[in-house]
């Protein structure tokens, strides 16, 4: 009995077996039209190629199957599986009759074979050559072979002789790799290189190359000239910009001139660039319409350039956004591009309001803006402006607002620092400050002296104008009167002798109601940093960039002196991470961030040995060079 279950469960499992479908190499083997078989496969899958290349085989077209194949193999980018060389190993064999040294030199390869067994003889005759052949082992023999033998990479070439390769035919496969591996720009003809590469079928595009980030300004303006389609390719224009940034690390916030030349070469870059870049037009303008704003400078002609650019805000007309061919041509005020000095816009309407009143002041009419602006928009701020500036009839112009308009601007108050005055003052320079007042009979000007260095110790923040004055004592205080009508908006201009000292101050103007405050900050100290065997050295300098030889710092509780040579000695931490140091000359501290880090040794040694020496039984010398690192820094081995 048990037998015979055994039997009909062995019975069961071969129809099983049997009943299940063969796959596709049934249809293929059984098909009468082998061409209509193959059309079932998807293109570009390896059951495509595989069997594409053995009808080919198998019909006798021997052209075809190396083609098929070799599309094959770069799709895979160069790696063979067991499929490939099975077609390979049968096609070696076919084609021995025609070629049979061609197939034995494969087979050869294939399966390692060595025929160099000396014969075991007692006269031994060599044939080997006695003395070496320059044209066999030179420089230009060897980078041939290498070329010929590998026509799908330079891998036989190393990092180093990547440049033998200059000048010399290579296949597309060979020149990405050679492109892939390059890490700096000084190649020979590398822009040329670059432009094949993108041209070749099988190019990802410009950015998915290391070496295409690293080229320099110059290669990658000669790069446009060869393939201007470039141009608006997003990964090349990032790049581009990436190159604009200013050199010898010029400080964009407190150097105007290194700004706006740094503008200026963006925008003459961006406003080339296609609609679809409108985003980063608009960003370009705005940022430089800021610049010049605080310069006090109103270019008019690159206003116009900004608001014709099409934007999402409520002021612009309808007609600019119903006329973009496409969606993604309107610019994006809040996107962000990663660049210095260009951050994202966000809100344009005060700028726009502020070089609009700017212009109204003179202007006979707003015509020359409806094309692009709102006409109750453009009709409301020329009144305002006529009207603040004191331009004609303050009646003349509030006839073109509705009445509660206009005693909503006249019974407005404003207490606002203009946008021209200076970001940071010198240590000497005397300190003035702009404020545009309106509706303020008497204006109190209250001056507050901040302890820099408490402060910084007790926040480890920078400083801001949110900062708490309840319960200091302001250090000046002035009263202030004004006879101007409420409708004017004037602009004052403070003297502040009594800050003559280096530090920190806030000015806080306050009248009918309402307060500004302005952070005012006479000179700076800043640090030059370099890691040492000992740990973080700090040198510290004042705001012309010399060296202040009696500064200290503070680290959490911990206070640090300079030693001998004027530096300041942070060891290193258990917990690296980013720190705030506080450094202080006197009664005045600034705060330096850096990236405190932890100990890490390395000891490396090189040894030498006269091979002569070796002897049995014999001692040898044995040169050693050890090197210890701390942080990759040399150090002595006493530590």
């Amino acid at each position: 009995m048990k037998m015979k279950l055994a039997l009909l469960a062995f019975c069961a499992a071969v129809m099983a077996v049997a009943a299940q479908e063969i796959g596709y190499i049934e249809t293929f083997s059984l098909a009468t039209n082998r061409e209509a078989a193959l059309k079932e496969l998807v293109p570009g899958t390896d059951d495509y190629f595989y069997f594409t290349a053995l009808h080919a085989q198998n019909s006798g077209a021997r052209e075809k199957f190396l083609d098929v194949l070799e599309r094959w193999k770069r799709e895979r980018r160069g790696n063979l599986n067991s499929p490939m060389r099975e077609l390979l190993n049968r096609q070696a064999l076919l084609d021995y009759e025609k070629e049979p040294q061609k197939s034995l030199d494969y087979l050869k390869k294939e399966l390692a074979l060595k025929f160099n067994h000396a014969r075991k003889t007692g006269e031994r005759k060599s044939d080997a050559p006695t003395k070496l052949d320059p044209a066999v082992i030179g420089t230009a023999a060897l980078l041939q072979r290498a070329l010929e033998n590998e026509p799908a990479s330079l891998e036989r070439i190393e990092n180093a002789g990547l440049e033998l390769a200059a000048g010399q035919k290579l296949t597309p496969d060979q020149r990405r790799n050679l492109l892939s591996r390059l890490t700096r720009p000084d190649y020979p003809g590398l822009v040329d290189l670059i432009v094949q590469d993108l041209n070749h079928r099988d190019s990802r595009g410009f950015g998915h190359l290391e070496i295409h980030r690293k080229l320099t300004l110059a290669q990658m303006d000669e790069l446009l000239t060869k393939r201007p389609a470039l141009r608006n390719e997003t990964m090349f224009v990032n790049a581009y910009l990436l190159k604009l940034a200013p050199e010898n690390e010029a400080d964009l916030e407190t150097d105007a001139a290194a700004r706006a030349a740094y503008l200026d070469r963006v925008w003459a870059f961006v406003q080339t660039l296609d609609p679809v870049h409108n985003s980063l037009k608009a960003n370009a303008l705005f940022n430089r319409l800021r610049h010049d704003q605080k310069a006090g400078l109103y270019d008019h002609a690159r206003f116009l350039a900004y608001v014709q650019l099409p934007r999402n805000v409520y002021y612009q007309r309808d007609e600019i956004r119903k006329q973009l061919p496409r969606g993604e041509f309107m610019a994006e005020l809040g996107r962000s591009f990663g660049l210095i000095a260009l951050p994202a816009i966000g809100n344009d309407e005060p700028l726009v309001r502020e070089f609009l009143m700017h212009f109204f002041r003179d202007a006979a009419d707003y015509k020359e803006y409806l094309p692009f602006i709102r006409d109750d928009f453009l009709k409301r701020l020329f009144a305002e402006s006529k009207i603040v500036n004191g331009i004609g009839d303050a009646l003349q112009w509030a006839a073109l607002l509705p009445p509660e308009e206009y005693k909503r601007l006249k019974e407005r108050v404003d207490i606002d620092f203009a946008p021209e005055n200076p970001v940071v003052f010198g240590a000497g320079e005397a300190v003035k400050l702009t404020a545009l007042v309106k509706n303020v009979p008497a204006l109190l000007v209250k001056v507050y002296e901040i302890n820099t260095l408490n402060y910084y110790r007790q926040t480890g923040q920078p400083l801001n104008l949110a900062i708490n004055l309840d319960g200091l004592v302001a250090s000046s205080e002035r009263r202030v009167e004004f006879k101007e009508t409420s409708e004017r908006r004037v602009a004052r201009t403070f003297e502040f002798p009594e800050l003559a000292q280096r530090g920190a101050y806030v000015v806080e103007l306050i009248g009918n109601g309402k307060s500004s405050r302005a952070l005012v900050q006479k000179g700076r100290l800043g640090v030059l940093q370099e890691v040492t065997a000992a740990g973080h050295a700090f040198t510290v300098l004042d705001e012309a960039s010399h060296k202040v030889a009696d500064a200290r710092a503070w680290l959490g509780a911990r206070e640090f002196t300079p030693g001998a040579d004027g530096r300041i000695i942070v060891p290193f931490s258990t917990a690296p991470q980013t720190e705030m140091l506080i450094v202080q000359q006197g009664t005045f501290a600034s705060l330096a961030r850096f990236q405190h880090l932890a100990e890490g040794y390395n000891l490396h040694a090189g040894l030498y040995v006269d091979r002569e020496s070796l002897l049995r039984r014999e001692k040898a010398s044995v040169v050693l060079r050890p090197v210890l690192r701390v942080n990759g820094q040399p150090t002595s081995l006493k530590l």
